[in-house]
């Protein structure tokens, strides 16, 4: 190939994260939906970062919809640099650990799903 050399354009300065949603007391700073599809099998990792900015702790929702033959195979949390992975339990029970957790003031998550209509 001849000609001129390419160059590149300066780089500019990136900005901060956006911020995709917030409110007083909490912000979404990262959201991103991941899919491959093999063989009509589809793998979608959904990850949002959510900051809490009060001193204590809150409940915050996520919702997300899928189609009636999908399931979700895993619920990971990671806080204050741990991992928390999920665990199946039966809806009483996991509903009420989850209960007693956040009356202590402690980090918790749960998923639950409503009958789906996709």
């Amino acid at each position: 190939m001849t000609g001129r050399p390419m160059t590149q354009p300066p780089s500019p300065t990136l900005p901060p994260l956006p911020q995709l949603f917030a409110q007083d007391d909490w912000e979404i700073y990262s959201f991103h939906i991941n899919s491959t599809v093999t063989s009509r099998y589809a793998t979608t990792i959904i990850t949002s970062r959510v900051a809490n900015r009060k001193d204590e702790s809150q409940e915050i929702e996520f919702h997300v919809r899928i189609p009636k033959n999908a399931f979700i195979s895993k619920f990971r949390m990671f806080m204050d640099g741990q991992v928390y992975d999920g665990v199946v339990k039966a809806k009483e029970a996991a509903e009420q650990q989850y209960t007693d957790a956040v009356s202590r003031g402690e980090s918790a998550g749960i998923v639950r799903y409503d009958s789906r209509l996709l």
